[in-house]
């Protein structure tokens, strides 16, 4: 009787932000957040809400003739994936890979997360918010995640 007091009483104790940060943080989550990021602008050629990237100042979501002539013969690998600038392809923003490397995820307490870039001169404010998940990069981490959350719930409940 005593353990189902304890075990009811951890229910009621029960922070689910908590249990998520903690989650992100020591199953070394966080990296995997901002590589979803990276690939939905790298893979997808999208913003966080999911829209093409598009380049303000010049009116266009796509690489140009000019582009393609440019880097002929040159490709860009990330995430496993290599592509190359092609004339009428959307945009994948990624040339030596050093705007990526400023990719950076602050984990609230509560369970929330912020992603954050230093824009370089190139990128600031040109193609738009970059930074946050698309609704499928939410929910390839919520497949990620759920069995994990899952299981230190079950720890939290039983201790």
């Amino acid at each position: 009787m005593d353990r189902l007091r304890q075990m009811l009483e951890n229910i009621s104790n029960l922070d689910e932000g908590k249990i998520l940060f903690n989650t992100l943080k020591e199953n070394e989550l966080a990296d995997y957040i901002l590589d979803l990021n990276k690939l939905q602008i790298f893979r997808d050629s999208e913003d966080y809400k999911g829209n093409d990237i598009f380049s303000n100042s010049r009116n266009s979501g796509s690489y140009s003739e000019v582009t393609e002539e440019f880097l002929r013969g040159e490709s860009f690998t990330f995430g496993g994936i290599t592509k190359q600038k092609t004339a009428g392809d959307p945009y994948f923003l990624y040339d030596s890979g050093d705007y990526f490397k400023t990719f950076k995820i602050k984990l609230d307490v509560d369970g929330d997360f912020t992603i954050s870039s230093n824009p370089t001169d190139f990128t600031d404010g040109e193609y738009g918010e970059l930074e946050g998940l698309t609704f499928n990069s939410i929910d390839e981490l919520i497949e990620k995640i759920t069995p994990i959350y899952q299981k230190k719930t079950r720890e939290f409940i039983l201790a």
